[in-house]
């Protein structure tokens, strides 16, 4: 049987406003974790919360810390209100990012800074504060949630690509750094996740061969890999592929992306 090691632990889980963020919150509280939803829009995520009273399972409480990781004053306003909910936690799930997909060109400067504060610093910011009460604790873990384009850019994802390599950057370091302690780390690599801002695009990159899946199977797969204690998990076939051959023989996967790029344009062309 698999071991449950989110029992009677506390989770944050950021990126709260996701569908992704919101089934990892669910899974985590009918394993009998306590989760504090950390997002930036209080009315969603405090009707998700009410809805969760409809489930007649036992499971852990679910609540909120509202504030805005892109910047420095959000993320300490986030971590204020964690320390409201729960004094200590022995779980972080980092899940907040925001995607983009366009021409390079036609981004605007102030789109590019948002952008890369809330993928990258507001989550480096989030997981420095974390790591002391993280590390106070016995079994503690990280699970970094980031994107199959952090290890493989596509055209047109140049922005988006730029800050999952960067986390990813990031969290390795960290695993490297905190090698031989008790802190584990869990990096998940996904392609897409279907979501009712996305269906057009996700329709159009599955014809082209990439994976996009609802956001209830993607969790519960997260969930078991942390259980089994595992420390990567890279979720689709080609991708696991792409990223194989991208670190193997990089100009073949140059080669593969030059004969779809315009596909990928049109696709992008959704958002």
């Amino acid at each position: 049987m698999t071991n449950n090691l989110f029992r009677n632990k506390i989770v944050v889980i950021t990126g709260g406003n996701s569908e992704l963020s919101k089934a990892l919150a669910l899974q985590a509280a009918l394993q009998k974790a306590d989760v504090i939803l950390v997002g930036s829009q209080k009315e969603d995520i405090f009707k998700f919360i009410k809805s969760l009273e409809q489930i007649k399972k036992k499971m852990g409480r679910v609540t909120a810390a509202i504030g805005d990781m892109s910047t420095r004053e959000g993320c300490d306003l986030i971590f204020k209100e964690i320390k409201k909910s729960a004094p200590t936690f022995e779980i972080l799930i980092n899940n907040s990012s925001d995607f983009v997909a366009k021409k390079i060109e036609e981004m605007k400067s102030e789109e590019i800074r948002k952008i890369i504060d809330k993928n990258v610093t507001g989550n480096i910011l989030l997981t420095k504060s974390a790591l002391p009460i993280l590390r106070s604790n016995k079994k503690p873990g990280i699970i970094n949630i980031s994107s199959f384009h952090g290890k493989v850019a596509l055209p047109y994802f140049s922005l988006y690509a730029s800050t999952q390599f960067a986390f990813n950057g990031f969290m390795e370091s960290l695993k490297r750094e905190f090698a031989g302690e008790q802190l584990r780390f869990l990096n998940v690599y996904i392609s897409g996740v279907i979501s009712d801002d996305n269906e057009g695009l996700a329709q159009k990159m599955q014809k082209i061969g990439f994976r996009y899946d609802k956001p209830e199977p993607v969790a519960t797969k997260i969930i078991e890999a942390y259980n089994e204690m595992r420390k990567e998990l890279v979720l689709g076939s080609k991708e696991r592929g792409l990223i194989f051959w991208n670190g193997l023989m990089q100009s073949n996967v140059d080669n593969k992306m030059k004969a779809i790029k315009s596909k990928i344009l049109n696709a992008t062309a959704e958002l």
